[in-house]
């Protein structure tokens, strides 16, 4: 059972962070603001 959680939570933050990563490069160092990381959530529908 805690394999299979494990298993689960790496898949699905691996995927988060992806997701994170894709707009993230394109700000080309700039850190950003938890304002600008919901709105890459919304756009992608996280």
């Amino acid at each position: 059972m805690s394999l299979a959680i494990l298993v689960a939570s790496i898949l699905f933050f691996g995927w988060f962070a992806a997701k994170i990563y894709r707009t993230g490069v394109l700000m080309y160092g700039k850190r950003p603001t938890f304002k600008e990381l919901r709105k890459v959530m919304k756009a992608y529908k996280i």
